[in-house]
């Protein structure tokens, strides 16, 4: 038998919501492109497999059961279909353990451990990926730098899996004025002194060369959100702001007894996209609805590993739901990239209707979420640069169903099935070929899509993304565009690299994603991001 879409966006539609109105109308949202799915929902539902969690993201502690927790977990979420970010808060390599009867060998075969566990199980079509996250102030930073580097010899090097530095607005300043930074090792103690652009150096020098060592500054993601709880890592691809916290051991994890609360928490976030260059102005508020009331129907259904995990899954509900075909949308209005007031009034709507949708689920009879500030609103720590249009205040306070509700991800695949210009990213070129398991797909770009991603400077991208931000309770999958021969050379001045990524922290931005190359070499790179995000985070 062969499936239409329209038959296969109904039976998704159905499988979520019933047999109701909202499944028809998210069925026509579906085919008509307005809104995208997540692979885990396109790939399951239909057969009663409701693992639809998008992201998770994983802390490990200082201890070996709390270090086989966390990578258990990663191996477990990986065959539930999820991206895994992750991060391992222990000791380096040559700190006491035992009070000093043994040394520590450090993150390296712990990193290694982790990066085997979420290759062992395929996701249907795709296999298992991860970032793990580093901190810039940890003694080992310059050797994490190079674990990706071809140049690092083949016994230390671990290539397949991607690495994210986390950094604060102190180290931006250190940057900035030229001073020395503090390493400190996981217990707080002092471990000697480094010079804070040394460390950017090594960082956007390994960023360069692979394309795939990305940032996040934890100052900014703990300041522009309405969590209580810190925020210490983001995911797979950079876009997810959540709290978590390592598990002591296994019992902690799975312990059976009624009513217990573990300290620990595992991260997830549920995602959808909705596609601006479908949507009009004035249906915008019915498919922000649709869309965060069919991601909150599929955290009810989502499976959890334990009760500890279910009680803070069903605690946060934090939603991800993203802006795709960004690139069309500004064509059709006649702006750029440079038009960052009108990319912010989008960005303002999109927020607005969102957080209306999650209150309106209150309304609707479902429980509020707590652990959050409930008066906070963007307004009141995004970096706006435009005064905002939409009447904020009757949203203050009130209860919403979703802890958090925004963070634009990269919808590759699904932005090839949608016809839409892929997340906020500007077009690459007017036909890309994107790999895929089955081949190349060659993707054409509307036609409104003039402004080409390597003719848009990684400056005007990063205000973009800022203006985006400024109305983001998470974070962006951050892309910016290099081309090598447009430099003395052939390669980009570490002057200009500092400038770019300075600019971007400055804007706000919370994190940066990929860094893509066009070295002209005959189309590889323009067919390498249809795989690039393994994860189950892509749409």
């Amino acid at each position: 038998p062969v499936e239409t879409p329209h038959v296969g966006a109904l039976g998704i539609a159905i499988a979520i919501h019933g047999v109701t109105d909202d499944a028809f109308r998210m069925c026509c949202a579906i085919v008509g492109g307005k809104i995208n799915l997540p692979t885990p929902v396109l790939n399951g539902c239909r057969n009663g497999d409701f693992d639809s969690i998008s992201c998770s993201v994983i802390t490990g502690g200082d201890t070996v059961d709390s270090i086989g927790v966390a990578e258990h977990l990663a191996y477990k979420m990986t065959a539930k279909k999820a991206g895994i970010g992750i991060e391992m808060r222990t000791r380096s390599a040559g700190d006491d353990v035992k009070n000093g009867r043994i040394k520590h060998l450090g993150k390296h075969p712990i990193y290694a451990a982790g990066d085997k566990a979420v290759k062992m199980f395929t996701q249907v079509s795709r296999g298992g990926s991860a970032t793990m996250t580093f901190s810039c102030y940890d003694p080992e930073i310059m050797m994490l730098l190079k674990l990706k580097s071809q140049r690092t010899p083949l016994d230390v090097r671990l290539d397949k899996m991607d690495y994210s530095m986390a950094y604060d607005d102190a180290f931006l300043e250190a940057v900035i004025r030229d001073q020395e930074v503090e390493l400190k090792n996981v217990q707080g103690k002092p471990a000697g002194t480094v010079k804070a652009r040394d460390i950017l150096k090594a960082f956007l020098t390994a960023r360069a060369e692979t394309g795939r060592v990305y940032c996040i500054n934890l100052s900014e993601a703990n300041r522009h959100t309405p969590f209580i709880d810190p925020i210490t890592l983001s995911n797979l691809c950079q876009e997810i702001c959540l709290p978590t916290k390592p598990f002591k051991d296994m019992l902690d994890l799975y312990n059976p007894t009624p009513g217990y609360v573990s300290e620990g928490e595992i991260a997830f976030c549920s995602l959808a996209a909705i596609n601006v260059y479908k949507v009009d102005e004035a249906e915008y508020e019915d498919i922000a609805y649709l869309a965060v009331k069919t991601v909150d129907n599929l955290i009810d259904r989502a499976p959890a590993l334990s009760p500890a995990v279910a009680h803070k899954l069903q605690a946060r509900r934090s939603l991800g739901i993203g802006i795709t075909g960004l690139a069309g949308w500004l064509g059709e209005h006649s702006l750029r990239y440079a038009d960052t007031a009108s990319i912010e009034a989008l960005a303002e709507r999109h927020y607005y209707w969102c957080l209306k949708a999650s209150q309106r689920l209150v309304l609707e009879g479902r429980a509020p979420v707590s652990g959050i500030s409930e008066d906070w609103l963007p307004i009141d720590t995004g970096h706006q640069t435009v005064p905002p249009t939409m009447d904020w205040e009757s949203l203050r306070e009130e209860p919403r169903r979703n802890s958090v509700l925004v963070a634009p991800m990269p919808p590759a695949s699904r932005a090839v099935f949608r016809d839409a210009p892929n997340g906020l990213y500007p077009v690459r070129d007017s036909v890309i070929a994107k790999a895929s398991r089955y081949g190349l797909i060659k993707y054409i770009a509307p036609a409104v899509c003039t402004e080409r991603a390597w003719d848009v400077g990684n400056d005007v991208l990063a205000r973009a993304y800022g203006a985006v931000q400024s109305y983001t309770d998470q974070a962006i999958s951050a892309d910016y565009y290099v081309t090598p021969s447009r430099y003395p050379g052939g390669k980009v001045p570490m002057s200009v690299l500092i400038k770019e990524w300075v600019i971007a922290a400055k804007a706000g931005v919370k994190t940066m994603y990929y860094s893509n190359t066009n070295d002209f070499n005959g189309g590889a790179f323009s067919q390498q991001n249809g795989e690039g995000c393994d994860g189950a985070c892509k749409l």
